[in-house]
Parts: C-alpha cells; structure tokens; sequence
C-alpha cells in the first residue's frame, strides 16, 4: 500500500521562505547598489538598501522561526510562539529607518538640484528587481496564510514594497530627460511607500501583544459547538483570547442553573473544553457562574385556556415535565380545573421556562401549579411568576391561599404566606396549607 506523503512542519517553510529570500535579496542589492552608484540615482540606491533591509529582515525570519519552535518551558508556560511577532516588529522598525534615511537623502537632492543619469543597466536592472521581488512577495504571502505566519506575510509585503519602488523608478527612469528633479521626488515616493509599508507591518505585529477583540467568525462557531456539545443554551460572555504564536488560550464565563451540581457543571465544562480544543485548537478555560436573568429578557403572560391554547400546551408541557415525569404524580389529577383557572407563562429569552395558574373557589383564591424547568430552578423566575400572579389578583379582601409542598415552604414565606394547620399528604407528596398575609 502507498504511504501518504508526511505533512511539513511549519519551521520548513519558515526556513525555506527565509533562505531563499536572503540570498537573493543580498544578489540583488549589489547589483541594484552598483547600478545606482554608476548612474549617480538616489532612488536607485535608496531602493538598494531597502532590499537589503529585505535581507536583514529574512535572518529576522529565520531567528524567529528558530525561536518560536521551542516547546513550552518553566519559564514560558505558553510556549514561545511570540517571538515571531516580536521578529515582525524588528523587521517594521528596520524598514522604518531605511524610509527615514532616504527621505533625508532625497529632500537634500531636491535641495541641491541633483538629477540622476539613468541608463541601459539602471533600466535592466530594475526590471529585474520588480519580476524578483514581486516573486518573492508571491512565495513569503502564500507560505504565510498556508502556515498563519504573521512574520512570513510581513516579510511578504516587505518584498512586495521593494518591488513597488523599483516600479516607480522605473517610471522615473522613462521621464528623467524632461525633469531634473524626478530622481529626489523618486525618492520621497519611495520612503513614503516603506514608511507606510513599516507602518502596517508594526501595526498588525503590536496589536496581538497589547490583547485584541476575538473576530465575530470565532465566537459564533465556539457558539455552535457550545450548543451541539452542551444541548442547553449557556449564555457564553466575556470571551478573551490570548495568542502566542502557535498556541492560542481563551477563557469565557457561562451560565448553568443554580441547582447543577458541582459535578455536573465540572463535567460541562470539561467536555466543552475538549471540544473546543479538537476542532479549533484552543487551550480553553470556563468559569461557571448561576444563571442570572438580568442579562435575558423575561416576559409573562396571563390568560384562559379558551383564550390561547398554543401558550396553555406550553404550560402544560411544563407541568408535565415538572409533576408528572420528575415526581410521578397522575396526569388525571394534573390536569382537573384547567377551564377555570387563569394560566401563566414565563417565558426566557423567548423559551417557555416557567408557569403557574390560579383560581376562584368559595375559599378565596388558590393559586397551583408552580412549576419552574430544571435547568432555569434558583434563577429568579419563581419570583418572576409569583409577581405576575400577585399583580392580577391584588388588591383583595378574599383569602389568598395555596397548597405548598414541603420542600418549598421557604419560598412561599418570603411572600407573606404563612403555614396553617398540619401537613397532607396530595398526589402522594407531603404539603403545607399556606395563607397570604394581607
């Protein structure tokens, strides 16, 4: 059987682009040098020095590279990755005084009225710096987005910036008989471009060492996997990425109900945090914090049964879920009284979350049926529904009671609902009869 062909490793062409480009860029900065000195051009020979700035900035690519592949150390946990970033800077600041450089050159030209005396060899030669140096750029800029190499497409653009400038004097060279001062303006044209070219490259280096704001393609995407992995929203925020090269860390906060255990948060998180590591390979780490629905929109809605059957079976399904499947009670016993109560929904974010309902009896009215989702339980939706239903019927001169069991007596109390009488036992769980006090 055929073996598949191994894959590279990015130092190959790290290396490879920094070799190529280092030894060509010192070829032709003697022979654009030698050109510029014979035809007396100072945008010739400014234009030499920026390639050989291209071949100070290879050798930065080649240490950076060297530097950037040590694995992780006691002394750099996260691995050395920003090295190359610190080597596209260095690589910004050369271009940056080579631009300052020939400015001063080209204005003291223009200052004294020298011209250039361009000829056959200034016009061969800087046809074949353009055809190199773009070829060069071509090389350094596909190797660069094949490996996410910041430095690489810097030393790109700085080849592709050369390759400009011998362009412009060679369109310098063609006017040169008409205008003594095509050389020294040349040259101002030529420091602007490195200057502008020093500009993007430190911009683009500076701006992942100072910390910047995760792309919106990025956070949808760990949106996606938080929703296939978890099947339950978590309100992922405060998201923060860190990059060092070839390795990158986020951390993000997320929202679990208040009831999830320690274990089952840990466990949510864990399996989250592999996730996110296979398909986007990122070290992740999540805070866990109770669902707080300050930062959702909550609604309510009163109504009859008769009145909105499509919010009454998303009541109903809730209570389903709540009394029926979690605490065994019979769905007949559930279900009696539904024409006559008023129903309540709470919805989260658009989601039914919660509901209730109460009734008039010849007691005064009874309120039933809270029932709050596991996942949205200690969020503060109990108070939401318990709000709702107070509003509609206060004020009143009639009792306001309700049936409590006992595990959420508690709650009931910090409404002013007050234990009368013994436990019962309803639907085969114990209960408290409970009286509003008006």
């Amino acid at each position: 059987m055929m073996k598949e062909k191994a894959k590279r490793p990015d130092s190959y062409y790290g290396y490879m682009e920094g070799w190529i480009s280092l030894i060509v860029n010192a070829a032709l900065f003697a022979i654009k040098f030698w050109a510029g000195v014979v035809s007396g051009s100072v945008a010739l020979i400014a234009d030499a020095w920026h390639t050989l700035s291209d071949s100070l900035t290879s050798i930065v690519v080649l240490v950076g590279f060297k530097i950037s592949g040590k694995p992780a150390d006691r002394q750099h946990p996260f691995g050395h990755g920003r090295a190359e970033l610190i080597g596209a800077i260095i690589i910004g600041l050369i271009l940056a005084m080579v631009g300052f450089n020939f400015l001063l050159e080209s204005i003291s030209k223009l200052n004294n009225h020298q011209s250039g005396n361009f000829g056959t060899i200034a016009i061969v030669v800087t046809i074949i710096s353009v055809v190199i140096k773009e070829a060069l750029a071509q090389m350094a800029i596909r190797f660069g987005k094949k490996i996410s190499s910041r430095s690489l497409i810097a030393d790109g653009w700085h080849h592709r910036s050369d390759a400009i400038s011998s362009a412009i004097i060679l369109v310098g060279i063609i006017f040169s008989g008409d205008f003594w001062w095509i050389d020294a303006v040349l040259g101002l044209l030529v420091s602007a471009i490195i200057f502008y070219t020093a500009y993007e490259l430190l911009k683009d280096a500076i701006n992942p060492l100072l910390g910047e704001k995760p792309d919106d393609e990025l956070l949808v995407r760990i949106r996606e996997i938080a929703d296939e992995v978890c099947n339950r929203e978590l309100h992922i925020h405060h998201i923060h990425v860190h990059n060092y090269g070839n390795h990158s860390e986020m951390t993000f906060h997320i929202q679990l109900p208040g009831n999830t255990s320690l274990v089952e948060a840990h466990e949510t998180a864990t399996r989250l945090e592999k996730t996110i590591k296979q398909y986007l390979n990122i070290e992740t780490t999540i805070h866990m914090e109770p669902m707080n629905i300050r930062n959702m929109t909550v609604r309510s809605y009163g109504f009859m049964k008769h009145e909105n059957s499509d919010y009454y079976n998303k009541c109903l399904e809730i209570r389903k879920k709540v009394f029926v499947k979690e605490q065994n009670v019979d769905l007949v016993l559930e279900i009696e009284n539904e024409e006559e109560c008023r129903h309540y929904l709470i919805t989260l974010d658009n989601i039914p979350a919660a509901t209730g309902r109460w009734r008039e009896t010849e007691n005064g009215y009874k309120l039933e049926r809270f029932a709050v989702l596991d996942k949205y339980r200690m969020t503060g939706l109990g108070r939401v529904l318990m709000e709702a239903i107070l509003t509609d019927i206060l004020p009143t001169q009639k009792p306001v009671y309700l049936n409590a069991q006992t595990n959420v007596v508690g709650f009931y109390e910090k409404y002013g609902f007050v234990k009368t009488g013994e436990p019962f036992v309803e639907a085969g769980i114990e209960h408290y009869k409970m009286l509003l006090d008006l």
